[in-house]
């Protein structure tokens, strides 16, 4: 009879444990695709469906050194495909026709294997994995982490059954139906608690309910020259670009995002100007008689062709493709708290002192990411860097991926006991994406 109600228990757990072990694998599988695609956010390692089992392994493996009493039946480890893991070997294994239990160990031996096994499943590498798995659930709604945690706690071991008493046989085994988690469990979910948290900190908020830009713009063409800043930090300036409107006396920065002559800039740069004037670096080397020198500037005409004042956006089109353009961040989630950044731009533009008169040169600046904040519905990222006027419109590089997350668009002044405080930030990119969609 216990026999009987011990096998319906299991045969209950393996089916809602294959069901739900098949739904992480499939859903894995979709986010590798997708992580691939650019559609999440890039880690150093892509999902690993090994990296999921070796935490089913440890985790059950915990539980039964916890407790000798205890063995577990093969059939969850058929129904995980553990059966191979070599995390497995890591101990001795009795095992009957249905079910296996780890040969007695001394304490001191137990604790050393269980220190192991998550000083193994929580290394810096497979930390990489939950991290990843927590922004993806938040992104895209989904929950692959939560399935994980579910899985964790329904693992239920049963007892040998030694016990005369049903109460005794029903108490042992409820004791490992959700009540007790082993050590792995309980470090996966604060693992998944906390970079959680930090997560949900950097989502994404978009609110502005301005006219958005319809006209197709190809941000990834391959046929163009997309600058990484990382590989060619040269050609990467020549990307960058100053902007001069005459009509109103104002200047500032600007940057090509495609191979066809798109610019991404202020709103507050170009307000009130059909089109406008921008140096741009060709390099060309090419020699100026009169300037003794070799130039490598043109003076070219630019069309404005969006302006959006709520999120201090514009978007300017050259008269012809130009060859350098700067990948952009597709990523869903604002930058991480100290990121390291770094902006190129036209900081005080023709003020700038010992410019030539003619243009003037390109600055440098290297930073952080300091908090991600929201104002009227929209995020906003605050920066630890010495950015200047003139650099509204300059892209803000993240050093980690070499890809474009934002716009410097202004400086913050708070005013407190007589002192002023100065905060620069930038647009986040995804407002840029969401205005084209």
């Amino acid at each position: 009879m216990y026999e009987d109600m011990i096998d319906d228990i299991i045969g209950g757990l393996i089916t809602n444990c294959k069901n739900t072990n098949s739904k992480i694998i499939d859903a894995l599988a979709q986010y590798a695709l997708n992580n691939q695609n650019g559609e999440y956010i890039l880690m150093p390692n892509s999902f690993d469906v090994d990296y999921y089992k070796e935490i089913l392994i440890a985790h059950i493996i915990t539980l039964l050194l916890d407790d000798i009493y205890c063995c577990v039946d093969n059939q969850i480890f058929e129904s995980f495909g553990l059966s191979e893991n070599n995390l497995l070997n890591i101990v001795d294994w009795e095992i009957s026709e249905n079910t296996r239990k780890i040969t007695e160990l001394p304490e001191l031996e137990k604790q050393k294997i269980i220190a192991k096994l998550i000083s193994h499943c929580f290394s810096n590498e497979r930390k990489e994995f939950i991290k990843e798995l927590c922004s993806q659930d938040i992104i895209s709604g989904n929950t692959v982490a939560k399935d994980i945690c579910e899985v964790l706690r329904n693992i239920s071991l049963i007892t040998e059954i030694a016990s005369t008493s049903i109460d005794e046989v029903l108490a042992r085994f409820s004791k490992y139906s959700g009540s007790k988690k082993s050590r792995i469990q309980e470090t996966f979910d604060r693992e998944y608690r906390f970079i959680g948290g930090l997560v949900h900190n950097r989502l994404f908020h978009h609110k502005c309910g301005g006219i958005h830009y319809s006209e197709k713009i190809n941000t990834d063409n391959n046929n163009g020259r997309m600058i990484d800043y990382r590989i060619d930090k040269n050609a990467c300036q020549c990307a960058v670009l100053h902007i001069v409107v005459e009509s109103t006396n104002s200047s500032g920065t600007g940057f090509f995002i495609s191979d066809d002559g798109y610019v991404l800039t202020c709103a507050h740069i170009v307000n009130g100007a059909n089109n406008v004037f921008a140096n741009v670096i060709t390099g060309d080397g090419y020699h100026n008689e009169t300037l003794s020198s070799f130039e490598v500037y043109d003076i070219e005409e630019f069309d404005v062709v969006y302006i959006n004042n709520d999120l201090d956006i514009a978007i300017l089109k050259a008269k012809r493709p130009y060859a350098y353009y700067l990948p952009l961040e597709k990523n869903r989630l604002l930058p991480d708290l100290e990121e390291e950044i770094v902006v190129y731009g036209y900081p005080l533009g023709f003020e700038m002192p010992n410019s030539n008169g003619f243009a003037t040169n390109i600055s440098f600046y290297k930073g952080y990411v300091s908090s991600n904040q929201i104002i009227n519905g929209n995020s906003v990222t605050y920066l630890d860097i010495n950015v200047k006027s003139g650099n509204s419109g300059s892209p803000v590089i993240s050093t980690k991926t070499g890809k474009v997350i934002g716009i410097v668009s202004g400086i913050y002044l708070g005013g407190k006991r007589q002192l002023t405080e100065k905060i620069p930030y930038m647009i986040p990119i995804q407002h840029f994406f969401e205005l084209i969609k």
